[in-house]
């Protein structure tokens, strides 16, 4: 069926060759984005709308249902984690989500959580201190979910670890900063900003800022999982602090 089809190419040249692609005698559309196995996915230099954008609304409803219930603070938080972020945050690690909608998520999963807006709150400590942010929070949870994928990934597949190590480099330089594009390595460069953390892929090393304020490095695609596994955590909550600091000196 040419209609449940399409062809796609990742060149100009060769996009304007597949506008004339038939399959018996019926014309194959030619797709710039398209859905795999729930993941978006651009062919060209445009973002294709990320998970988060295409659920937010359904999220967003579901966060106000949770802030009604009569239970604590600790089951609602519970809640969000089971019910909102896996919805949001599928396939995260294949691009990097919509800042704007990323931010209007955690807002709403913090008023899930917390209750209504206070100016003497701040988001920073309720996803650090009160509850597990890589859980119920959406931007300690994506930078979580992209690093831990991409760490699995490079774990099967070795020959890609110098690719995304110069995919790092790259966007370390500036590089792509001005198309819209995005990939999994733009979305795990963006990952260890929200940790505070970088990543040398070849020397499997991965750096990043304690509480303390201090640098600590320890290993990355080789180290053991669980313990990885709280180095992330443990940067990511640094990094919060960091920006609550900044934000409210």
């Amino acid at each position: 069926n040419a209609e449940k089809s399409g062809v796609w190419a990742t060149m100009l040249h060769l996009r304007a060759q597949l506008t004339s692609a038939f399959v018996a005698d019926q014309k194959v559309p030619l797709i710039t984005h398209d859905r795999l196995l729930g993941a978006q996915l651009s062919y060209n230099r445009r973002r294709a709308p990320c998970r988060v954008s295409k659920q937010l609304e359904p999220c967003l409803r579901t966060c106000e249902r949770i802030q009604a219930l009569p239970v604590a603070m600790e089951k609602r938080a519970q809640l969000v984690g089971q019910f909102v972020m896996p919805k949001s945050l599928y396939a995260v690690a294949v691009a990097r989500p919509n800042k704007n909608n990323l931010k209007r998520l955690r807002a709403a999963c913090a008023r899930a959580v917390w209750g209504q807006a206070n100016g003497h709150r701040a988001a920073e400590i309720l996803f650090t201190r009160l509850v597990p942010g890589h859980r119920c929070d959406p931007v300690q949870a994506a930078a979580y979910l992209t690093i831990l994928t991409a760490r699995r990934v490079l774990r099967k597949h070795v020959a890609l670890v110098p690719v995304l190590h110069r995919i790092i480099e790259m966007r370390s330089e500036g590089r792509g900063a001005n198309y819209g594009m995005s990939g999994p390595g733009h979305a795990l460069h963006h990952a260890l900003r929200q940790c505070g953390g970088s990543v040398n892929l070849l020397d499997n090393a991965f750096a990043f800022r304690t509480p303390d304020n201090q640098t600590r490095q320890v290993l990355s695609v080789s180290a053991e999982t669980t313990k990885f596994q709280h180095e992330v955590r443990e940067a990511l909550r640094a990094e919060q602090w960091h920006n609550l600091v900044l934000r409210r000196a």
